[in-house]
């Protein structure tokens, strides 16, 4: 009986370490499928995010990513009073440059909407290749584009702003051979934080100016804010 007994034992104590190993085995496999889950979660939110933020036409950035992301470049300044804070700044500067295209709604009269979104998206792969990686290229509406230039200097800006203009006149289309299209560019730079919390807009509204400006005296062209 006793040998009966001992062996009906251990055979109870072999089942429950096969039922406990089956069953940390399954604990395993839904936690695997679960990080597997949650981690295909966060690719598709952060693919939703970025589409929320991206121009559907130009696949560039939006203006609701636009302003976002300026403001994250301003608060890298140094502040305009405050040395102690100054010192954790990041950025030395945001340069900001405002470009409409010219005479866009003649395009679109002569040539259709069909072909006007063409040059938009021309114009969009002319901006992202022309300046340097971490520069932010936005449509800020319609026919506008904004693009932020962190820490650059007043004569990087201007030699930014005739690379892209140079760039989108010698665009060319097959489907309408003669078509040239041109912009007129504004820009303007901002060299540190302040209190106010329309900063941003200021440089926007000076960039915005300057870009106006340009058009006033000819289009195809570059205006600094600063020579307003």
């Amino acid at each position: 009986m006793t040998r009966k007994h001992t062996f009906s034992s251990n055979s109870t104590i072999d089942n429950l370490r096969d039922e406990i190993n089956r069953l940390k085995n399954e604990a395993f496999r839904m936690e695997s499928n679960l990080t597997f889950e949650i981690e295909t979660l966060k690719r598709e939110n952060k693919k939703l995010q970025e589409l929320v933020v991206l121009d559907s036409l130009t696949q560039v950035t939006n203006r609701r990513g636009f302003t976002p992301s300026l403001e994250r470049i301003i608060s890298q300044l140094p502040l305009a009073n405050g040395e102690e804070e100054s010192r954790r700044a990041t950025l030395e500067s945001c340069g900001l440059l405002m470009l409409d295209v010219d005479h866009f709604k003649a395009t679109n009269d002569n040539y259709g909407h069909p072909f006007g979104d063409q040059v938009l998206v021309a114009i969009a792969h002319a901006l992202k290749n022309t300046v340097r990686t971490f520069d932010r290229v936005c449509r800020y509406g319609g026919e506008e584009f904004v693009i932020i230039l962190p820490g650059v200097v007043a004569s990087g800006l201007e030699i930014a702003a005739e690379k892209i203009r140079a760039a989108v006149a010698a665009l060319r289309f097959d489907e309408h051979s003669g078509f040239k299209v041109t912009v007129s560019i504004g820009g303007s730079i901002q060299f540190y934080q302040t209190d106010e919390k329309s900063i941003g807009e200021t440089l926007i509204n000076q960039a915005d100016s300057a870009m106006y400006c340009s058009k006033q005296t000819g289009r195809n062209r570059f205006t600094m804010a600063s020579e307003l």
